[in-house]
């Protein structure tokens, strides 16, 4: 209903509702502030019912340190009661900040009532600790003060949770109302530059006590570029593949060519299986590792890859095989005065080699790369890159060919041997490098 209250001019109009039901009324907020070991203070709190009708009043959510007189009681009209809670320590971690959270119900309606407390224990100084930029290679220490505001002893025990990290003492006994002092040591031995560390220093005591003190600090800009080293790597022969190893002296990415070397299993050393341009052939690739700050260095590294030639011949067969392929051979090896002779020509160019003959002189030049061999027929002098020389027995024309001790020829141009005396076969290696 409205009520208008009329003075000359001024009308003021009251508007009042009427309800059956109205919510009682009482503190939302219980604080023990700081409370002694062992002790069991108790606070009071007045519920009052501004209701015409008794309510009946339910109280739930208490922690096991909090002690209520009364869970459920009931409130006559317009009538209050007083509820009882006490805080009981016996069983919470000494230096614990408390919260707890009460639920009233009263039928038609709720509302909560906080409860904090703190006991006293173990506090420290300072919370955190920034220790700034740190060179590496060096020993920086802090130190936290730890005072006790219970009147006990505790047992306290201090770990880290990183390798750089360090405490000292790792076990004290705090004595009540006394204090200490931990001396921590942060090594930079090992880390990388351009890093921000972050770690935690943890003071422990009973019943499940604990603080965490956060530790962090950074390492100086990484302007440095990372060392390269590249591992020997042996002159490969007919190989379309190779492996190269690098190592670095921090962890990179690591480029060979086009191709992103991997890190082994040991964590030692990079490795890639680059492809290699067809022998003879000398391949060049570019290092280039760079580290986590995006320095970066470069070294080059060069491949030969070795041509491999295999002249296959045997006495009385007309067929020769050059890198496995079947070839004519005329005239065909033959043995003479002892000797094992074979066609200049046919031998010559199997290899590769550019064969003149001088028909007036009956000269034979043969060129293969910066090498000239010059014999004539009939004759054991014989001249091998301008040096002279004996071939024995010396060169024959026979059937319109140039015949020659097959070793004298494989050797002067570089080629190695192997005489199979059962199969009578003759195999000549010659080993092509890149120019």
């Amino acid at each position: 209903c409205e009520i208008a209250v009329q003075h000359a001019d001024i009308t003021n109009i009251v508007t009042v509702k009427v309800v059956d039901r109205i919510d009682p009324t009482f503190e939302k907020l219980i604080d023990f502030e700081i409370v002694d070991v062992d002790d069991i203070p108790t606070k009071e709190i007045q519920i009052n019912n501004l209701s015409v009708k008794p309510i009946t009043i339910k109280i739930s959510g208490a922690d096991q340190w909090l002690v209520l007189d009364h869970y459920r009681f009931e409130l006559i009209s317009k009538g209050s009661g007083i509820l009882q809670v006490s805080f009981d320590s016996t069983e919470i971690p000494l230096g614990m900040d408390l919260e707890c959270v009460l639920k009233v119900d009263w039928g038609y309606g709720e509302a909560e009532i906080v409860v904090r407390a703190k006991v006293k224990g173990p506090g420290v100084s300072p919370n955190q600790i920034e220790a700034g930029e740190i060179e590496l290679d060096e020993v920086a220490t802090e130190e936290i003060s730890l005072n006790n505001t219970a009147s006990t002893w505790i047992d306290m025990k201090v770990s880290s949770d990183s390798d750089w990290l360090t405490v000292d003492p790792m076990e004290f006994t705090l004595k009540k109302m006394g204090s200490e002092k931990i001396n921590v040591s942060i090594d930079t031995s090992g880390l990388f530059l351009g890093n921000e560390y972050n770690g935690v220093v943890r003071f422990e005591w009973r019943k499940g006590g604990f603080i965490e003190i956060p530790v962090s600090f950074t390492t100086p800009a990484d302007d440095v570029a990372p060392t390269i080293t590249i591992l020997p790597i042996e002159d490969q022969i007919v190989a379309t593949e190779c492996e190269i190893i690098v190592e670095t002296d921090e962890v990179c990415v690591v480029m060979i060519g086009e191709t992103e070397a991997v890190l082994n299993e040991e964590e030692t050393h990079y490795v890639a299986t680059v492809p290699l341009s067809p022998a003879p052939s000398i391949n060049e690739f570019e290092v280039t590792a760079t580290d986590m700050a995006g320095n970066e260095s470069k070294e080059t590294i060069e491949v030969k890859n070795i041509d491999k030639l295999v002249v296959v011949m045997q006495i009385g067969s007309n067929i020769m095989t050059v890198r496995g392929e079947e070839k004519p051979i005329k005239p065909t090896p033959t043995v003479i005065s002892g000797s094992t002779m074979v066609p200049v020509r046919a031998v010559s160019e199997a290899f590769g080699a550019q064969v003149d003959w001088r028909a007036e002189t009956k000269t034979v030049i043969i060129t293969l790369g910066e090498s000239i061999i010059i014999l004539s027929v009939n004759s054991t002098d014989a001249y091998v890159n301008n040096e002279p020389t004996k071939v024995e027995p010396p060169p024959q024309l026979i059937s319109g060919s140039t015949m020659l001790p097959f070793r004298f020829i494989a050797e002067a141009l570089g080629a190695t041997i192997d005489w199979n005396g059962e199969t009578k076969t003759i195999t000549m290696t010659l080993m092509i490098n890149p120019s």
